[in-house]
């Protein structure tokens, strides 16, 4: 059943956040199968960042639903960077 941020989470887990935050940051870092939701967050002098979820494959494991008010701060949802050592070296 897809839940407003338009991702099926068949057997997955949901995870309701109620923030209320004044002049600071939210920076939740996922990796493949996780979805941020901000549909619910109410913002006032705010920013928000998040991709949605595309097409990698993977499933859908873990919702995550931000909700409440957030003023003057910003949220930033944003997948696992590959580190140096991580990359895939050619040749």
């Amino acid at each position: 059943m897809p839940g407003t941020c338009g991702v099926p989470c068949p057997g997955g887990i949901d995870l309701d956040i109620h923030l209320d935050i004044r002049t600071c940051a939210l920076k939740p870092v996922t990796r493949p199968g996780v979805v941020v939701d901000t549909d619910s967050l109410v913002t006032n002098y705010s920013q928000i960042k998040a991709r949605r979820g595309r097409a990698t494959g993977a499933p859908v494991v873990l919702r995550v639903r931000l909700s409440g008010e957030i003023e003057f701060g910003q949220v930033v949802a944003r997948r696992a960077r590959k580190g140096f050592g991580r990359r895939a070296a050619k040749g």
